[in-house]
């Protein structure tokens, strides 16, 4: 388990416990979308919270994400049924830049690698906090998203401890 710092919105009170967090229920700025790509081999992240949920915001994404790869190589963009995300435009610029949209199966989120890590980012960029303007959300999201890179060493030698112990059960097994 990742042992997530405390952000520095966080408030404490005497007794141990996080103060009371205002009901958020009447949003007078609307809702956000927050879009976040996971490089899975290097354990990257990089994310953008947008005002809107369109297509116009995710192809910009997906333009930004493009460019910090060369041209020459292909990338797999794994994502959700979400219309936005399989427009026209998108997928004939998809085609022309070596980029694959893989989309999984409608209701089947935990077939995407990046939702298990979802979790640990609202933990650190939410728990115990009162943000009072988008800005400072998005703040805390880019400091999560920072401090999973930062740490992604940990996370990428637990994957690899687990692939040697899947091939030496293997092993166990053709030897028996």
């Amino acid at each position: 388990p990742i042992e997530l710092r405390p952000t520095k919105g966080r408030h404490w009170a005497r007794s141990g416990r996080p103060d009371r967090v205002r009901a958020t229920y009447n949003r007078g700025g609307g809702t956000r979308q927050f879009l976040a790509a996971f490089n899975y081999h290097k354990g990257t992240w990089f994310g953008r919270l947008r005002r809107r949920k369109r297509s116009k915001e995710v192809f910009s994404f997906f333009r930004r994400l493009r460019r910090h790869y060369p041209a020459t190589q292909r990338i797999y963009l794994i994502m959700d049924n979400f219309a936005t995300h399989a427009t026209v435009p998108i997928r004939s610029w998809a085609k022309k830049n070596r980029v694959s949209l893989v989309f999984t199966p409608t209701n089947a989120s935990w077939c995407n690698p990046i939702e298990a890590h979802f979790a640990s980012i609202r933990s650190y960029a939410f728990a115990g906090t009162d943000h009072r303007d988008w800005g400072a959300v998005s703040a805390a999201l880019q400091a999560a998203l920072r401090w999973k890179t930062s740490h992604r060493k940990e996370m990428l030698e637990a994957r690899e401890d687990r692939r040697r112990r899947r091939k030496r059960q293997l092993w166990r097994v053709r030897a028996n």
